[in-house]
């Protein structure tokens, strides 16, 4: 193998690299949001009257009681925050994981073809 296809090999082993972290980001993602959507779905199922533990940080919590209304102050980003009901905000979450599912097959994709690239290059091949 000659110098030029050994730096094209070892520059498609860091892309592969670097998506596979990225898909891995991806799904951590994914985990997150899916956990606030089965938070969310908890909230709204809390009686008034009980006194619930409300999260403040990881691992960090408050007692209180939720309001009759059960209406959110959600960051929709660039500082903007909006009052929404949990149903608003459960289906903003499913389309947030709609994205991020839709950007990881993307990137699976691209992966595919590094990898399909990356195994031509080990058996012989050249570009």
């Amino acid at each position: 193998m000659d110098q030029e296809n050994y730096q094209e090999l070892q520059m498609l082993d860091y892309q592969l690299r670097q998506l596979q972290q990225v898909i891995e980001n991806l799904d951590n993602q994914l985990v997150q949001v899916s956990e606030i959507k089965t938070s969310l779905l908890a909230f709204e199922k809390i009686n008034t009257e009980e006194e619930a533990l409300m999260p403040i940080a990881n691992g960090i919590f408050a007692k209180g009681r939720s309001s009759k209304d059960k209406t959110l102050l959600v960051n929709v980003g660039n500082n903007v925050v909006l009052e929404k009901t949990v149903a608003e905000t459960v289906k903003m979450m499913d389309e947030q994981m709609v994205e991020l599912e839709n950007y990881r097959s993307e990137l699976n994709a691209q992966a595919s073809q590094l990898m399909i690239k990356l195994q031509s290059y080990q058996h012989g091949g050249s570009k």
